[in-house]
């Protein structure tokens, strides 16, 4: 009997070029699906851990890109609630960018191919002089038609309604020029077959041209759908009496386009608003007042401007804290941020003033005043109050019982801060106090100090640092593993 062949399956191995791309284009979509992950995430976050993130790094200070949040303290669906059934108007707008990205598609749809196809299969009186006016409005910016727009609705008798934003959208002149240009490199061959067959135009683009075009379709549609979604000149000017009918864009940009609101207050308002805050500071320390007494606003109204809560901001550069200032000490304050003890001084300096901050310690993704205990004196503290900035310097700190807050009275002619926080942590039975008085404020010692604040390393700085020492080892052992393989290889030739 015949012997049987054994068979040897070779399994094909990556080479060390295939195990590098590899490892490479894997860490690339880890790096791209980064963002789509936190953006679900961060919706399961309490609004005030959202709160306090997003203001500790949106000001003063945007190079702190890698402090970013990796989960929540706690799982939220408090958020969800709110949008879908307490207040809907969010729900409300997403339904309104739903309702206009739909129909400017169904619209283009309609409208953009066949009037590419007209203007690159037929010859007709006026077609390149149409063409050439297709080009200019694409050129031509929208404030520049914007005028010419608002008359044309408003003869139509549709301004203030979805159609005005809903029309003009539909007939876009990139869209169509885009189009176009694909059409005019599609070979007549295939048309002039299809007529063999007895096809004609209509049939011919339904059956032909459509079929062909379908790539630049969907590239068409993927960028008109980020247009669409993401447009606010058009619903400002065309429903601005009408917010109700404005898509969700709308808000977002006036979330993140709006400048700071004492950015926006006159000098005057500034200067009234700090001498209701110095008067009752003077008031509070038992001083002669500039403003009369029953002038004098109550503690809930002073510092207050438009809608922002944010009364003031505390910044310390040497252990990287820049948070924003609350009044009271509720647990919902000391959630998004610092909290003003009431009944101390307002954080806007002057002589017979003690301003008091509080804080939590410990928190499991927000740092707050964790790192308070390692200031050193001559540290400097920071208040930025109405565009105004005072400099404090650390002197001493001392732990002491919740109830032994004598060192937190005012003293006559004196200026200074006290940070608070509880420690030990986990216990939090003790507070941590520390003491600071006032300096002059020089940007150089901010600089310097700046300098000082990698002296404290964080979570967040040593999960880094582990992922990048595990990557840098993975490729080692790649590296290592292809030398030896090529090694065995000459060695057993």
């Amino acid at each position: 009997m015949a012997r049987k062949k054994k068979i040897h399956h070779r399994h094909n191995r990556l080479s060390f070029g295939g195990k590098l791309a590899f490892v490479l284009l894997t860490i690339l979509s880890a790096v791209i699906l980064i963002p789509i992950v936190f953006t679900f995430l961060y919706s399961f976050f309490p609004q005030s851990e959202i709160t306090a993130y997003l203001k500790g790094r949106g000001s003063y200070d945007t190079t702190k890109w890698l402090d970013v949040l990796y989960s929540p303290a706690m799982f939220s669906l408090r958020q969800y609630y709110k949008i879908f059934i307490e207040e809907p108007s969010y729900l409300k707008l997403f339904c309104n960018s739903m309702m206009y990205t739909g129909a400017i598609l169904v619209g283009q749809a309609l409208i953009v191919p066949l009037t590419a196809y007209c203007l690159s299969r037929f010859q007709f009186h006026g077609r390149d002089l149409l063409f050439f006016c297709i080009l200019v409005l694409m050129i031509l910016p929208f404030q520049v038609t914007m005028a010419p727009s608002v008359t044309v609705l408003r003869w139509l008798g549709i301004m203030e309604t979805p159609w005005a934003v809903i029309l003009p959208m539909c007939f876009s002149p990139f869209y169509i020029f885009l189009l176009r240009q694909f059409m005019v490199g599609i070979p007549n061959e295939l048309l002039e077959a299809g007529m063999v067959d007895g096809v004609g135009p209509v049939r011919g683009f339904v059956h032909v041209i459509l079929p062909v075009c379908k790539p630049i379709l969907g590239a068409a549609a993927a960028l008109s759908f980020a247009d669409c979604w993401n447009m606010v000149e058009q619903p400002l000017i065309y429903l601005a009496n009408h917010t109700n009918l404005q898509p969700l864009s709308v808000m977002f940009n006036q979330i993140s386009t709006v400048s700071s609101t004492v950015d926006a207050l006159s000098e005057e308002e500034r200067e009234r608003i700090l001498l209701q805050a110095r008067s009752f500071n003077e008031q509070l320390a038992g001083e002669a007042t500039e403003l009369p007494a029953d002038q004098i606003e109550p503690y809930a109204q002073q510092l207050i401007f438009d809608r922002d809560p944010m009364m003031s901001w505390v910044e310390i550069p040497s252990i990287d804290v820049s948070m924003p200032i609350y009044h009271g000490t509720s647990e919902e304050v000391l959630r998004a941020g610092v909290g003003h003890l009431e009944g101390t001084s307002l954080p806007v300096g002057g002589t017979s003033t003690h301003c008091v901050l509080t804080a939590h310690s410990g928190m499991r993704n927000l740092s707050m005043f964790d790192d308070i205990h390692s200031l050193e004196p001559g540290d400097l503290v920071l208040l930025h109050t109405m565009n105004k900035t005072l400099a404090y310097k650390m002197v001493d700190s001392e732990v002491v019982l919740p109830e032994e807050m004598e060192s937190l009275t005012i003293e006559p002619g004196a200026d200074k801060v006290t940070l608070v926080t509880c420690t030990p942590y986990g216990v939090n039975d003790h507070r941590l106090l520390v003491h600071c008085v006032r300096t002059k404020y020089n940007k150089k010692d901010v600089d310097k100090q700046k300098s000082l604040a990698g002296r404290h390393w964080g979570k967040r700085e040593f999960a880094v640092l582990i992922v990048v020492v595990a990557i840098v080892l993975l490729l080692l052992d790649i590296v290592i593993h292809a030398v030896r393989k090529r090694r065995k290889a000459k060695a057993s030739a």
